[in-house]
């Protein structure tokens, strides 16, 4: 095998400043180009090396430095990207002590130049000759085509860096010279095969004794060779493929330092047809996995995978561009693959081999009710399923309600007679993602559960709610040993449980029915709770000094709170632990009412109702003066407002015995003896003879003298 080399040499002579260019003609093969560099024409195929050396010349020695330029389009000839081409030219261009490396410059720099500048240096008297070369460039025709390659020179007299420049470039002529070279190729040439793979086109060949790195090269149906990787592997995958279309490929040898070929080509090069290894996209359905990929230009059918204990099994072969797999199970991860196949069920393309994975997560199954304060949602528990978000579908679709890590959640944000639709979904842990499908929407109407106002009265508890929109009557339960009974239905709003006693405790709940008595709402399950305390029941009666309140003990009641009705009402009197109370705040013959209710031990609030008011006339008792006389005990009081007379009562063994009635205020006992103690009461009396007012018990006593 050979190697052909093309040399190039362009000698500079500078006065002021010289340029050069060189042109290269139309192409006339595929693989063949044409280059004119002053007098000579050079034909150089795609795989050949161009030499292209110059070399600087001046008659003096006063010459500081001089710059070299390439413009920025020699990448296309080069072989290299416009990134690629300065390293790759400071690698092998320099070959003078004292030059620098090559810089881009896209716009002019400060000596007008533009393209790829190599600095160069007289150093030490050092004068450029025509046989001294400064710049060599190596490189290979990478493709056919029509190019463009220049130099231009430019160079500074002083060491103040003064640029001189002269416009007349024809001052001197450029001296071009052309040598042919042949050098025989050291390694064998590589082989390559082309397969289909997952991502692009598989191109492999077996190493190469010597070999360190390779250059890989396509041809398309509508394009030459060209460059598309360098790489030390055997290997290369070109993923810059369409499906359905043919490529074809070739590998060569380079040098280490990756400046020239070390072998030949296949100029015939491996073909094959693209096609693309379909990518999955897997999702969770109610209950199945979804595949679904694109359509693969020139495939006719699909063959899909899942991979099982015994590695990648069938699955099924479709014509269409997606699949379901419902033999699967919530909480495990599955894999699949998929290829390309014709009509004859040969495989096309090939397939990922690691595959594309899920973890299957079935859509949970929910149900609705009317709980207390809300719509309840439930679900089952989904294996693998590590949170849930729920939704209810309003005037916007399915808007987001609640995240949570629980099987149930209750919209208390609902209105009695509306009717709800909402549905649930398995989501990751952060809630960026969903995990599940969902299943369709579930609609309850709503109707809200009763709450309950308990109360005692008189001698029941009274139960009161709210009316519930939809609802034709309630039901309404009680407590008791053997858990929640029935007490009575009704199409009010309230009702009174009679059948209580005072000092215990009772617990009541209320469904809302319709018509035909099927429940509507659900009910609050602890239900509402009071402690029965009957009213008290309570008589007046005048005192001797006082309107007495009596009542008799009430079960369960820790304290009791005595109101009068005055000109603003019923006004609170007094609190008291006993059971009776005197009202000595009153005049006789004034009419006073009172009731008496139970509160708690702190009087903070009432623990019964109150019974209705009771009033009394209050009529003083009278107060008795006695006094020894010569005909008997002497007697007397102050008269009674509203009294009409009076009775006078002494205490014999008998106890108070009636002495006298008498109209006055004066009353002489004569049936006494010297020495003996006596004892009096009095009451008031009405003109039929009815008492009026109480007495005092203890009497009025005195020791008779004569």
């Amino acid at each position: 095998m050979k190697r052909r080399i093309v040399s190039i040499i362009l000698t500079l002579a500078l006065i002021l400043s010289v340029c050069s260019l060189g042109s290269i003609g139309a192409s006339a093969a595929d693989d063949v180009a044409t280059i004119t560099v002053g007098g000579k024409t050079i034909t150089a195929r795609v795989g050949d090396y161009i030499e292209y050396s110059i070399a600087l010349s001046y008659p003096g020695n006063n010459l500081e430095t001089a710059q070299v330029e390439l413009p920025v389009d020699f990448s296309i000839m080069s072989g290299y990207t416009q990134d690629e081409l300065a390293t790759h030219l400071n690698r092998i261009a320099p070959v003078t002590a004292a030059s620098s490396v090559v810089d881009r410059f896209d716009s002019p720099n400060t000596f007008g130049l533009t393209g790829y500048v190599m600095n160069f240096a007289n150093v030490k008297g050092f004068s450029f000759n025509p046989e001294k070369t400064v710049m060599k460039l190596l490189f290979g025709v990478e493709k056919a085509g029509s190019y463009s390659l220049a130099a231009k020179v430019r160079h500074v007299y002083d060491i103040n860096d003064t640029i001189i420049v002269d416009q007349n470039y024809n001052k001197k002529d450029t001296r071009f010279s052309y040598t042919e070279s042949v050098e025989e190729a050291v390694l064998e040439t590589p082989r390559p095969q082309v397969m289909t793979y997952a991502g692009g086109m598989r191109i492999s060949w077996d190493p190469i004794p010597g070999a360190h790195r390779y250059r890989v090269y396509v041809k398309s149906e509508d394009k030459g060779w060209v460059r598309i990787a360098e790489t030390g592997d055997t290997s290369f995958v070109d993923p810059n493929v369409v499906s359905g279309k043919r490529y074809t490929y070739t590998v060569r040898c380079l040098s280490s330092d990756g400046s020239h070929f070390i072998s030949d080509f296949d100029r015939d090069g491996k073909s094959a047809v693209y096609y693309t290894a379909p990518i999955l996209r897997l999702s969770n359905m109610e209950d199945a996995v979804k595949l679904e990929w694109n359509a693969v230009a020139g495939a006719s059918k699909y063959r899909v995978y899942y991979r099982g204990s015994n590695g990648w099994t069938r699955l099924t072969d479709t014509a269409g561009t997606s699949a379901i797999d419902e033999d699967v199970t919530s909480g495990i991860r599955y894999t699949y693959t998929i290829r390309a196949m014709d009509n004859n069920g040969n495989h096309l393309s090939w397939y990922y081999p690691d595959g594309f994975s899920i973890t299957y997560l079935s859509a949970p199954e929910f149900s609705l009710s009317n709980a207390a304060d809300g719509v309840q949602i439930s679900w089952n528990k989904v294996e693998g399923a590590v949170k849930y978000r729920l939704y209810y579908k309003g005037s916007r679709g399915w808007t987001k309600l609640a995240e949570t890590e629980n099987n149930s959640f209750i919209d208390t944000d609902v209105s009695s007679d509306y009717t709800y639709t909402y549905t649930v979904r398995c989501i990751n842990e952060d809630g960026t993602a969903f995990t599940s499908d969902y299943r369709p929407g579930k609609s309850i109407k709503y109707y809200a559960a009763p709450k309950l106002t308990l109360s005692n009265e008189e001698d029941g508890v009274r139960i009161k709610w709210n009316p519930i929109s939809g609802a034709s009557k309630y039901r309404v339960y009680y407590r008791g040993s053997n858990g929640w009974t029935r007490l009575v239905d009704t199409a009010g709003t309230s009702v009174l449980d009679d059948d209580v006693a005072s000092g215990t405790n009772y617990t009541y709940t209320i469904r809302a029915m319709d018509n035909n008595g099927n429940h509507l709402s659900w009910f609050y399950t602890d239900g509402f709770r009071i402690q029965f305390i009957r009213a008290p029941e309570f008589s007046v009666s005048n005192e001797a000094d006082g309107v007495k309140i009596s009542w008799d003990k009430v079960g369960g009641a820790k304290k009791y709170r005595i109101f009068y009705y005055g000109s603003k009402g019923w006004t609170r009197m007094v609190d008291t632990t006993d059971t009776s109370y005197i009202d000595k705040d009153v005049r006789s013959n004034y009419t006073y009412r009172y009731t008496v209710r139970c509160i708690t031990e702190d009087g903070s609030a009432y623990t019964s109702d109150y019974r209705p008011g009771k009033s009394v006339k209050y009529v003083e008792a009278p107060k008795l003066t006695l006094s020894s006389t010569s005909s008997g005990v002497s007697i007397k009081w102050n008269s009674v407002a509203g009294a009409s007379k009076y009775r006078v009562y002494y205490r014999g063994g008998s106890g108070w015995t009636k002495l006298t009635d008498s109209s006055g205020t004066s009353f002489v006992d004569t049936d006494v003896r010297d020495g003996q103690t006596y004892t009096y009461t009095i009451r008031a009396m009405d003109s039929n003879g009815n008492h009026l007012s109480w007495f005092y018990t203890d009497g009025f006593t005195i020791t008779y003298h004569k």
